[in-house]
C-alpha cells in the first residue's frame, strides 16, 4: 500500500545561470532562504533555489548530481523522509499487486478464513542507508538511493508499524489475512529446490528508492534477483495457519497435500450447586472453545445464597484469572489452549436482626395483650349490670 500525496519524483531543473546551494534552509511567511550558501554543490550544500537568489518560494534539494527533489511550505528533507515511509497515513491506497491478491482471496478463500491467524506481513522499509538524502550532508555523486535494511541478514523482525500489515492494525490494515513473503523468509527455508517455481515472482522486500526504486524478487530457478515496479512479474499469496489447526489426511507435499482440517478445541468442566445458583454461559457449546476466545458467563444466586468465590483451574493444576466485567454478576476469561474447570461457590445470606425492631415488636405485643385484658374486663361489667 501507498499514499501518492507522499511520495516526491526526482527531477532535473535547468538553471540559467550559476546556482547557489545551501547546508539548510529556514522558512518564514511563505519563503526559504539558505543557510551558508555556496556556489556549488556538494556532499554539504544540498539546498537550491536554482538560481543565484538566497531566497524564493520554492526550494529543491540535490540528492544525485543534478536530480532535486522539490520542497514547497516550509517542509525540508526530514518532512519528506517521514511521510514517504513513517507517516500514519503512509498506507492510504492498494498496490497493483495486493489487489490482485485481494481480488485471488475473495475467490478462492474466504470459506477458510477462520483456519487462518490475523498474522504480521511486513513491508519492511527500516532504513538503512539514507546516501544522499540525509539532512546533514551526505555524497551526491555516488550513492543516489535509500536502501532499506538488506534482506541477507535473515532478520524477522519489522520495526515500523507502519510496515506491520495485518487486519488488526489500522495503519497498515489489511482487507484479508493474506500477503506477500520477503527473502528473508525465503532464505531462511534454507532449501533453493523450494524456491524453483519456474516463475519470477515478488517478495514484500523493498531494496531501495531512488531514481529508479528495486524490489526483491524470487528467481524461477531458486535464487534472488532485483527488479523495479513496473516490470511484470509473478504473484504468489502467502497465508498463515493458526496454531490449532489439525489436519485428518496428507502429509503436507505437493502430491498429498493436507485435507479435512478442523480447529482444535477446548472444553469448560462446570462445578455449581445448582440449589443454591446457576450459571449462564455466552457461548453454545463448552465442549468445543477454541484457544483466545473470550468467554463470559453470568452467575445467578438462588434466594438466600450470594456468590462466595469462584475458581479458573486448568486440566494439569494452573490457576487461571477471571475478570468482573462492567455489567453486574457477568464475569469472563480468556479461554487457554487446555481443557478447563470452573468451580463456584456460595454462602448463606445472613439475617440481621435490628434490636430496635425487637424492641417495638415487643412493645407492641405487651400493648395488644394490655388492651385485650381491659377490654375483656369492661365486657365482663356489662353483663353484670344485667
Amino acid at each position: 500500500m501507498y499514499n501518492p500525496d507522499n511520495y516526491v519524483v526526482p527531477t532535473q531543473i535547468v538553471s540559467s545561470g550559476p546556482s547557489k546551494y545551501g547546508t539548510n534552509v529556514t522558512y518564514s511567511d511563505g519563503v526559504y532562504t539558505l543557510v551558508s550558501p555556496y556556489y556549488s554543490y556538494n556532499d554539504a550544500h544540498h539546498y537550491t533555489c536554482g538560481t543565484g537568489a538566497d531566497q524564493c518560494e520554492k526550494v529543491y534539494y540535490a540528492f544525485y548530481n543534478n536530480y532535486f527533489i522539490e520542497l514547497n511550505d516550509g517542509r525540508n528533507i526530514n518532512d519528506v523522509l517521514k511521510d514517504m515511509l513513517n507517516a500514519d497515513d503512509v498506507n492510504k491506497e492498494d498496490s497493483t499487486v495486493k489487489a490482485a491478491v485481494d481480488d485471488w482471496y475473495s475467490h478462492n478463500m474466504t470459506d477458510y478464513t477462520e483456519y487462518l491467524e490475523d498474522t504480521i506481513f511486513c513491508n519492511d522499509r527500516s532504513v538503512y542507508s539514507l546516501g544522499g538524502w540525509k539532512s546533514d550532508g551526505g555524497s551526491i555523486s555516488g550513492n543516489a538511493k535509500i536502501t532499506f535494511t538488506p534482506n541477507h541478514e535473515y532478520h524477522l523482525t519489522c520495526s515500523n508499524e507502519t510496515d506491520q500489515f495485518s487486519l488488526s492494525n489500522p495503519k497498515a490494515k489489511l482487507t484479508y489475512p493474506v500477503g506477500l513473503i520477503t527473502e528473508a523468509e525465503l532464505r531462511l527455508v534454507g532449501n533453493p529446490n523450494v524456491m524453483k517455481t519456474g516463475e519470477y515472482y515478488w517478495t514484500s522486500s523493498p531494496l531501495w528508492y531512488g531514481i529508479v526504486s528495486y524490489i526483491s524478487v524470487a528467481s524461477a530457478y531458486g535464487g534472488y534477483h532485483n527488479y523495479a515496479p513496473s516490470t511484470e512479474l509473478g504473484v504468489r499469496p502467502v497465508v498463515s495457519l493458526k496454531s490449532n489447526v489439525i489436519f485428518n489426511s496428507g502429509d503436507g507435499s505437493k502430491e498429498h497435500p493436507y485435507t479435512n482440517a478442523e480447529l482444535l478445541t477446548y472444553s469448560i468442566t462446570v462445578n455449581n450447586d445448582d440449589v443454591k445458583g446457576s450459571i449462564d454461559f455466552y457461548v453454545e457449546d463448552l465442549t468445543k472453545i477454541l484457544e483466545g476466545r473470550v468467554v463470559k458467563f453470568r452467575v445467578s444466586p438462588n434466594s438466600g445464597f450470594n456468590l462466595d468465590e469462584y475458581e479458573l483451574v486448568t486440566d494439569d493444576g494452573q490457576v487461571l484469572g477471571v475478570s468482573k466485567t462492567e455489567e453486574e454478576f457477568v464475569y469472563e476469561f480468556i479461554m487457554p489452549a487446555k481443557n478447563v474447570v470452573l468451580t463456584i461457590q456460595y454462602k448463606e445470606q445472613n439475617v440481621e436482626i435490628n434490636p430496635l425492631t425487637v424492641t417495638g415488636g415487643l412493645l407492641l405485643l405487651l400493648g395488644v395483650i394490655s388492651l385485650s385484658v381491659l377490654l375483656l374486663l369492661i365486657v365482663g361489667k356489662k353483663l353484670a349490670y344485667k
